[in-house]
């Protein structure tokens, strides 16, 4: 069993999973500074609340960023260990969740984008080129997006029917995985870098706490609601990807079922020592 678990994507699973936990962090602490920012009338609550937000945004987006460099390698794992898998999610009929996927994370790229324009005009240096430089990101932020949630083709959900034209026989441009949404994922992963470099320029010489409009705090909760989405769809994905047919549904596979049985047959039980004859 062991030698089945530690395969392929196991440290890049845990990689982006551990990464993603940090990121998950600072968005639910963004979006309950914003809750709490709109609800209290003390200035010094609402300066207290302020930067609350801004420390949470930034390290829920800065490590959001991060993830297409590993959830590359992770893909690119499954694509090599478990082929049908990644047709599956990728190409097949659960495609349209990294579509959802993706929409979600575009929501989170373009609130959190918005909100760092939206602070700069707060610094204590007025910042006007950065500013500006940060509005043409927020620009590209939704360019990308835009790359990575057309679908492949026009069977949307055939889950419930939503499929136009020839299904996955009509082919969408721009809507392949190669060059495409790998553009579109690189696209947002460097235009992330550039705005948290202009903005931790910004939060050099400070910010004036306590000034933040209501819908810069909307922004911060939309954040946090669409990363529990997040969370919830990566997860449906990834497990719904290992039974491809549920014919078997494995959770370690070709070794352990969905049911906790295990699959003698091709199942490696002997320990890797024993194994190698030590």
């Amino acid at each position: 069993v062991a030698r089945s678990f530690l395969n392929q994507t196991m440290v890049p699973l845990n990689m982006h999973r551990f990464v993603g936990n940090f990121s998950y962090a600072g968005f639910l602490i963004a979006g309950w500074a914003g809750w709490r920012y709109l609800r209290t009338t003390r200035e010094d609550d609402r300066e207290y609340y302020d930067w609350m937000g801004h420390f949470g945004l930034l390290w829920g987006f800065g490590f959001l960023i991060i993830q297409p460099v590993i959830g590359y390698g992770y893909l690119k794992g499954i694509r090599e260990s478990a082929p049908e898998s990644f047709n599956t999610i990728m190409l097949g009929d659960k495609a349209w969740l990294f579509n959802l996927l993706v929409i979600w994370i575009a929501v989170l790229s373009i609130a959190s984008t918005a909100y760092f324009v939206h602070k700069l005009r707060f610094a204590i240096e007025p910042m006007e080129t950065l500013r500006k430089l940060a509005v043409g990101a927020l620009g590209f932020t939704a360019l990308f997006t835009v790359l990575n949630v057309i679908p492949t083709n026009a069977s949307l959900i055939p889950q419930i029917g939503l499929v136009f034209g020839q299904g996955e026989e009509t082919e969408i441009p721009l809507g392949s995985m190669y060059p495409w949404k790998y553009i579109g994922l690189i696209g947002l992963m460097l235009v992330g870098f550039f705005i948290v470099a202009l903005y931790l320029r910004a939060s050099a010489t400070g910010f004036h706490w306590g000034r933040a409009s209501r819908w810069s705090q909307y922004a911060l909760m939309a954040c946090a609601f669409f990363v529990v989405l997040t969370m919830v769809t990566m997860g449906y994905t990834r497990e719904t990807a290992r039974r491809v047919d549920n014919d078997p549904g494995y959770l370690i596979n070709g070794c352990v079922k969905l049911d906790q049985s295990i699959v003698k047959e091709g199942c490696p039980t002997i320990p890797i020592t024993e194994g190698k004859g030590g």
